[in-house]
């Protein structure tokens, strides 16, 4: 597999002053399938646009299979897919029609319309107007008409919002699907959850900038998403327990009668030590701080300046 999308320092001011990405690199690879996520404008749908060559960089260098957008053939960029965020299908159109105009467009066979029809079951719905059809469908029929002609880069701009749970639930099924084969996928989305379930590698973007990317291990790592243990005690623990506490454990109690230490101490040794110091135990609980715990912070904080 050799590099799908290769951007080198990629910049984008807009004309109004407001600088959308400060300096991206990013390398994704043949087969990858990657989740962009972050806060509102951190510049996802920015670097979705200017992957496919809907904008310009004001500096740096986008690639793809090795060439600049403006450079690739007509022959590669036909193996491009892009879904816009607010896109919608043609209304006045039945489902069946919209995907008899992509037909048409891309020159593919009929057999593959209706295939594509099932496949993201829209089949038994393709006589009805697309007007008629609820937001979820025509997400839905928007995906089935950008995936019709099989891409070998399915660029997606927040496929799966204002979708039901449930119409939800299929539409992140069936990208699964998608992102299983041998194609390359890139998602931006505010959902961690679905991005998650969906995507091999997730990239975290903030303000302009990449500030972490990975699984959803790595990212765990590096973001500080930790798990700890609490344990609350029935008295306050005396001021001589404490000290022996952060001698012997490397504990310094939160409260008078708190306790927060990481998984990875002995937790029965620790109990077992302020019980024999007399001191009574009302609770011990997990405390995780989760990625997500992490991301939402992120995000209202940015919501907030």
């Amino acid at each position: 597999m050799g590099i799908a999308l290769n951007l080198q320092e990629a910049r984008k001011v807009y004309p109004n002053g407001t600088e959308a990405l400060r300096g991206i690199d990013l390398v994704i690879q043949e087969g990858e399938a990657i989740g962009l996520i972050g806060p509102n404008a951190a510049g996802k749908t920015t670097l979705a646009k200017l992957v496919v060559g809907l904008l310009e960089p004001t500096s740096g260098r986008i690639e793809l299979w090795g060439s600049r957008f403006g450079q690739l053939p007509r022959s590669m960029k036909e193996k491009i897919g892009f879904l816009p965020e607010g896109g919608s299908p043609f209304e006045s159109l039945t489902v069946e029609e919209n995907i008899i105009f992509w037909e048409k467009l891309y020159g593919i066979s009929k057999i593959r319309g209706e295939e594509a029809l099932k496949e993201w079951g829209l089949w038994e719905f393709r006589k009805k107007r697309a007007k008629t059809l609820s937001q979820g469908m025509k997400r839905r029929l928007m995906i089935a008409q950008v995936t019709l002609h099989q891409p070998s880069l399915l660029v997606m701009d927040e496929p799966t919002s204002s979708l039901d749970p449930v119409v939800r639930r299929t539409t992140v099924d069936l990208l699964r699907g998608f992102a299983n084969s041998e194609r390359t996928l890139l998602i931006t989305s505010h959902d961690l959850f679905d991005v998650e379930r969906i995507c091999t590698r997730i990239v975290i973007l903030r303000r302009g900038l990449i500030v972490a990317q990975g699984s959803m291990e790595e990212l765990q790592r590096k973001l500080g998403a930790t798990q700890q243990v609490r344990v609350e005690t029935s008295v306050p623990i005396p001021e001589g327990l404490r000290e022996s506490l952060e001698k012997r454990f490397g504990i310094k109690p939160l409260a008078a009668n708190e306790l927060l230490f990481p998984t990875g101490h002995n937790r029965g040794e620790l109990i077992r030590f302020l019980v024999e110091s007399g001191v009574d135990i009302n609770l011990v609980e997990e405390k995780k701080e989760t990625l997500e715990d992490i991301y939402i912070k992120m995000v209202k904080e940015d919501e907030e300046r």
